[in-house]
């Protein structure tokens, strides 16, 4: 990450589980098996094999997952799956809830997708709608697993949500605590993606500058 008033590139994560590269369509993928300790003050709700926060899709859970709701005070492994759906980098992350749907732990997962490309031209643009939601001084965009668009509004102090295919647009709710000044850009960070409305990071500039993430319950 740039950071401009320090003259630096900043690193936020640098631990992740590499599953090679595959052929879009393969049968058979790589896989797998990550240990996971769930200490006694914790109970174990649910796991997920996101990418980019949607489920069942490139990375899924394998029948050696011994993580499963009700694990306490134990060692369990969860086996992860990875069959790419499209071709190129495809993120996502393994991630651990209580039965509260906190979240315990998660472990960032990457693979790669090859497959022939087509590029079409000439392309056509559109404006998408937001219906009743006002855009002020948009800055950047991002797209996660599931599709949904997230639009950082600069003079706004939020982050709005376009849902896939179109529809009505919403601000992204912060939290009591969140003050969201001036959101300046929009990362997807495979490292924490949770849900489909998560993983959202706002690089604000405030008195208070740095990286806000978004993080909702699990979906």
């Amino acid at each position: 990450m740039a950071d401009t008033a320090n003259s630096r590139i900043a690193v936020l994560m640098v631990s992740a589980v590499g599953f090679g590269e595959l052929p879009v369509g393969a049968i058979s993928g790589g896989s797998f098996t990550l240990p996971f300790t769930i200490g006694v003050a914790a109970t174990l709700g649910s796991v997920q094999a996101l990418t980019l926060g949607a489920q069942s899709l490139d990375f899924t859970l394998g029948a050696g997952t011994t993580c499963t709701n009700g694990t306490t005070n134990t060692t369990c492994n969860v086996e992860v799956q990875f069959l790419p759906l499209a071709a190129g980098l495809r993120r996502g992350a393994v991630a651990l809830f209580d039965q509260s749907s906190a979240l315990l732990a998660f472990v960032p997962i990457y693979g790669i997708g090859s497959a022939p490309l087509a590029a079409l031209s000439p392309g056509t643009s559109s404006v998408i709608s937001t219906g009743g939601v006002s855009l002020s001084s948009p800055f950047q965009a991002a797209i996660d697993g599931a599709g949904n668009s997230y639009v950082s509004n600069y003079t706004g102090n939020n982050v709005v949500k376009i849902a896939a295919g179109g529809g009505s647009a919403s601000v992204v709710a912060r939290g009591r605590s969140l003050c969201l000044k001036r959101a300046e850009s929009l990362l997807m960070e495979p490292a924490t993606c949770i849900s489909p409305t998560t993983a959202i990071a706002g690089l604000c500039r405030s008195s208070r500058p740095g990286v806000l993430r978004y993080s909702p319950s699990p979906a």
